[in-house]
């Protein structure tokens, strides 16, 4: 198996470190080949120190910047850009759910041209819950998406699936778009439950609630105009 992994980051100097060291060691015991492509957007704090440090001892990891914070989605799509082996992760850089849960995908991997997995346990507090199942809903309704959970950072996809999508999204919409463009294609995906949990490190960078909602709309228009 040769994988490819695109890990985010913004601010995320608490915890970059546990996390790339946790991929590179589960990845060593589990691949023939992989990388772990790790993208930080405009970070103010020391995670670009952190991960061109680990870029430096660890020849599997790859550290890429952005100067400006482009968002989340720009940097999923920047990493995707870089990645070269067959199968494509793409997590989140707070540690959502334990690195091993990879391992569940694997034995779809030769039925299947992604791997996506949906929500158990609980959300960080009852507004990020009620925004995420409002988002759900709207995202399954205007695009009639099927799949139970839109916007976990947990997708494994084959590159040459991921190759085939148009991607534009440069925020939190990213997620959306790619299941979108997976359906488009008639990609074979599979969903599988994965536990989430509440990072222990550093703090979420989704606060501007406000913000956040319309730029979801702005992107959401601009994909539908454009389709």
């Amino acid at each position: 198996m040769r994988i490819s992994v695109v890990v985010p980051l913004y601010n995320e100097e608490e915890g970059a470190k546990n996390t790339i060291l946790g991929l590179d060691r589960y990845l060593k015991k589990i691949c023939e080949k992989y990388e772990i492509i790790a993208i930080e957007s405009g970070s103010t704090d020391n995670t670009p120190r952190i991960i061109d440090e680990l870029a430096k001892k660890l020849k599997n990891v790859k550290a890429l910047h952005q100067k400006q914070r482009m968002g989340v989605g720009n940097a999923i799509r920047e990493g995707y850009k870089n990645c070269r082996y067959d199968w494509v992760w793409y997590r989140d850089g707070d540690n959502p759910y334990p690195v091993e849960e990879l391992g569940k995908a694997l034995p779809y991997t030769k039925d299947y041209d992604a791997v996506i997995a949906y929500k158990l346990g609980k959300r960080e507090n009852f507004t990020r819950w009620f925004l995420s199942f409002g988002y759900n809903i709207l995202i399954k309704t205007l695009f009639r998406l099927k799949f139970r959970d839109i916007n976990y950072s947990y997708k494994f996809i084959k590159k040459e699936m991921l190759d085939k999508l148009d991607l534009r999204s440069n925020i939190w919409f990213i997620d959306s778009e790619i299941l979108i463009e997976l359906k488009k294609n008639k990609a074979r995906v599979k969903e599988i439950p994965v536990r989430y949990h509440i990072r222990k490190e550093g703090s979420s960078k989704v606060t501007n609630y406000p913000k956040v909602v319309m730029d979801l709309l702005r992107e959401i228009a601009e994909y539908m105009k454009r389709k």
